[in-house]
């Protein structure tokens, strides 16, 4: 019979349990007094090496970076409002400007929330235009109407706010030079 061991060890190749090799590493309390009788003590408890298993449990948080996430969610139809105040502070708050391009009314809406803009079309009976209400869905809308074939630099992050639109501005939306005529009354008693 193999005499016990002095101390945490490895237990020696000819007494493998089962052809696996096995390391004692820490002892239970009646253990460790058992050898303590004996005038045999247990080395210092050791902390418990890790297999690849356990290594497997470990649950790994993906890194993601912030730039990255941002443009996903835009490509899938989100993304959050930059400033989370403005939106708080704004939201169904609406300018809403009556303009006029080459003879035909139209009607820009912005919205305080996100910095948006709408152009809706104002159609009457019988005016001989075909009835598209929307000139333009709600968007940013960028100060050049300059279009950038693949490959080109990017429009840049210059887009119209409600500080440049005045009573006798005209607002370029994409070719359309929309000139002011008028605005509502929430819109007046903003400005």
């Amino acid at each position: 019979m193999a005499e016990p061991a002095s101390g945490l060890e490895d237990i020696p190749t000819g007494s493998a349990i089962l052809a696996r090799q096995w390391r004692i590493y820490d002892a239970d309390d009646y253990t460790k007094e058992f050898y303590n009788r004996l005038g045999n003590p247990l080395a210092t408890p050791q902390q418990c090496p890790i297999d690849n298993f356990e290594k497997s449990k470990i649950p790994i948080l993906p890194q993601k970076e912030p730039f990255l996430l941002q443009y996903m969610e835009k490509k899938l139809g989100g993304g959050k409002v930059q400033s989370q105040k403005q939106f708080l502070d704004n939201d169904r708050k609406v300018l809403r400007f009556y303009c006029d391009f080459q003879g035909r009314p139209f009607i820009l809406t912005y919205f305080l929330a996100d910095d948006t803009v709408e152009v809706l079309e104002v159609h009457a009976q019988n005016d001989g235009y075909d009835s598209f209400t929307k000139l333009l869905a709600r968007r940013k809308l960028p100060d050049t109407d300059e279009v950038k074939q693949p490959g080109h630099a990017y429009i840049g992050d210059n887009y119209l706010t409600c500080d440049e639109i005045h009573a006798d501005s005209v607002i370029n939306c994409f070719g359309h030079q929309l000139r002011i005529l008028g605005v509502d009354q929430y819109t007046q008693n903003f400005y």
